[in-house]
Formats: structure tokens, C-alpha cells, sequence
């Protein structure tokens, strides 16, 4: 059975240094600390690191060429060590700690699954349709079955921790994420942001002077969609440079709305201003008794409508107290996100 990384060295001080990077990309390292063993544990490796004090000896051996080698020293290399790092067929020759990012990057790729979350989008079509209890709600039932991540994705929300009651539960938010570049494991998002009933949340903070960068959004994203099954983005309706990385990672997008023709306008709206329309389907708030039905939100907004949804008292009552919208697995809002994951939940991409 492959293990996942080996570094070959005998130098304690690049042992350090590989340790500390491994341990950042959530990767479990074997170390091989002599040239007795190389052969071996070149076979079983994913991902080789030669140190340049093993380097020439490696070179020396005939060993296959490996597919994932680098070589990693502590000082600037020599002719000698150019030498064994072509000899060797290594992808790069790494100088730590300048070159640690480098070596972050190759070690996360091996941790990461053969797999990616589907991520879906959840959208207000106007203001107050109910698109964030949605949200919740549906994040709440995947995480049943299903590693799940709820993003909040409004900075201007008031936070979805506030919405589920837990504005005051210990967690890592959007602002401590805000200079995060790069690769972010997996292991570092979701072992440190809020866990609601089993359920991961990464919610906004309260101070919307603080905006987070499109960069640490991808970051953020690419950890989640290598870490989860399915991530539910509560959408934004103003966009930035954030929002527009939140919008473009959605496999699909659910727009709620209500059963109103000024509702119904101005999800229309909405959906255009966001580009959104191929990716859209909408859910349906009160149809009928005197409103509109599905069809004519249909018609009158040109995208599909994958189900519909009655307001329930229980539902608004669990906000008013701060309580997670979906505590049990009856009632219309229950069903509308069963029918939800049953046309969009299933698939999970190849990575």
C-alpha cells in the first residue's frame, strides 16, 4: 500500500523544516534517514522529498524515475546537487523555508481526495424570501448523510451563526480567513469554523467594513470542495470580487422566491444582474391561495421551478429564538430540501 510522503534525509534541521510544511498540508510523513531502505520506500512513496544531502547517493542508486520527486535542501544548491536533482528527474529543487509555499502546494495535492463537492448556491430572488433559512435548512439535512459545509456568503447578512443561535459559540469566521492565500488544507477550515448539529458553517462576522479578497475566497473554496461531499453557498445579491468567486464555484443555483409579482420581478431582475440563468432553478415561496402558481413564476421569470415551499410558523418561530430552521424531518420545508438534494445533491465531481 502506497504510503503517502517520504522524505529522505539525515539532516534534523530539513527534517524540521519538511515536518512543519507536512503538517500544514494535513499529510502523514515517513522519513527515511539513510541510504539503507531508499529502494523500498521510493516504491511505496506518493510523493518523494530528497534532501540535498541524500541527493547524489539517490542519483548514484539507478533507482526508476518517480513521478512526484523533489529535492529540498536548507542552503542554495551547488553544481553537484544540479547535477543529482536532473540525474534524479526531480519536478523542483526546493530551498526551504524560502520555497515552503512550493512544497505546501505538491504535499496538499497528495491529501486531497479523488473526488470534489458539488456546491450549491442558494439566492434570494428579493429581499426577505427567505434564501438564508433555505440555506441552513439544507445544509442541515446534507450534513446528515453527508460531510457538509454551509458558507455564508453575505457579508451584510448579520452572519448565519446569528440566524442558527450561535453567534456566540466558539469558531473561526470569514475575517480570521481574510489573508489566507493560496492552498488552505482542508483540515485547517473545517476542524476551526463553527459545527451546528454536525453541520460545518463558515459565517461573516459583524463588522462589514471587513472584506474578505477574492484570493482567500478561492483559498477558502478550494479547501472546502477537497474536504467535503457538498457545500451550500448562502449567495450574496450585492456582488464584489468575493461574491463573483462564490457565483462562479456554484455547480447549480436555487433561487428562492416568493409567489408575489413584485417578488417575482425582482428575482427576474436578480437572476439576469447575476448571470446566473443557466445554472438556476427556483424554489417557490406560497404558491397559489390567491398568488401566483409555479407556472406562472415559470413563465413570467424564464427559469425551471425544481419545487415549491409553505411558510410554516415553526420554521419563523425558530428564528425569532435563534434556533437552526430545520429540527425535524417533516413539514414543507423539510421536503422542499429533500427534493433539492434528489435532483441536485447526488452527483459529486471528479476531481
Amino acid at each position: 500500500m502506497p504510503t503517502s510522503v517520504v522524505l529522505m534525509t539525515a539532516d534534523p534541521g530539513l527534517q524540521t523544516a519538511v515536518r512543519r510544511v507536512a503538517a500544514l498540508a494535513g499529510v502523514d510523513l515517513e522519513v527515511v534517514n539513510a541510504s539503507v531502505g531508499m529502494r523500498a520506500a521510493w516504491r511505496r512513496a506518493t510523493t518523494l522529498v530528497v534532501g540535498a544531502d541524500l541527493a547524489e547517493r539517490a542519483a548514484a542508486a539507478g533507482l526508476p524515475r518517480h513521478p512526484a520527486l523533489v529535492v529540498a535542501g536548507l542552503a542554495d544548491a551547488d553544481d553537484s546537487l544540479w547535477r543529482a536533482t536532473v540525474a534524479l528527474g526531480a519536478v523542483q529543487l526546493l530551498v526551504l523555508p524560502a520555497a515552503d509555499r512550493e512544497l505546501l502546494d505538491l504535499l496538499a495535492e497528495t491529501a486531497e481526495p479523488d473526488h470534489q463537492a458539488s456546491v450549491i448556491g442558494i439566492l434570494g430572488g428579493c429581499g426577505g424570501a427567505g434564501a438564508s433559512t433555505f440555506a441552513c435548512a439544507l445544509a442541515l439535512l446534507s450534513s446528515r448523510s453527508d460531510p457538509t459545509l454551509l458558507i455564508d456568503g453575505d457579508p451584510i447578512g448579520g452572519g448565519l451563526d446569528a440566524l442558527v443561535g450561535a453567534e456566540r459559540a466558539a469558531g473561526m469566521r470569514w475575517p480570521d480567513f481574510a489573508e489566507t492565500r493560496g492552498r488552505l488544507s482542508p483540515e485547517a477550515l473545517l476542524d476551526t469554523v463553527l459545527n451546528i448539529g454536525g453541520c460545518a458553517l463558515l459565517s461573516c462576522g459583524r463588522d462589514p467594513t471587513v472584506r474578505i479578497p477574492a484570493e482567500a475566497t478561492a483559498a477558502v473554496l478550494g479547501a472546502a470542495v477537497r474536504g467535503c461531499r457538498r457545500v451550500v453557498v448562502d449567495l450574496p445579491r450585492a456582488r464584489d470580487d468575493a461574491g463573483d468567486v462564490l457565483f462562479g464555484a456554484c455547480d447549480a443555483i436555487v433561487v428562492v422566491v416568493p409567489a408575489t409579482v413584485r417578488s417575482v420581478l425582482a428575482a427576474s431582475a436578480t437572476v439576469a444582474a447575476a448571470g446566473c440563468a443557466s445554472a438556476a432553478q427556483l424554489v417557490v415561496r406560497d404558491p397559489a391561495g390567491g398568488r401566483l402558481d409555479a407556472g406562472d413564476v415559470e413563465a413570467a421569470t424564464g427559469v425551471r421551478v425544481l419545487t415549491t415551499l409553505r411558510s410554516e410558523a415553526a420554521v419563523a418561530s425558530a428564528a425569532d429564538r435563534g434556533a437552526p430552521p430545520l429540527r425535524r424531518t417533516r413539514g414543507s420545508l423539510a421536503e422542499a430540501c429533500r427534493e433539492v438534494l434528489r435532483v441536485l445533491g447526488p452527483e459529486v465531481r471528479a476531481a
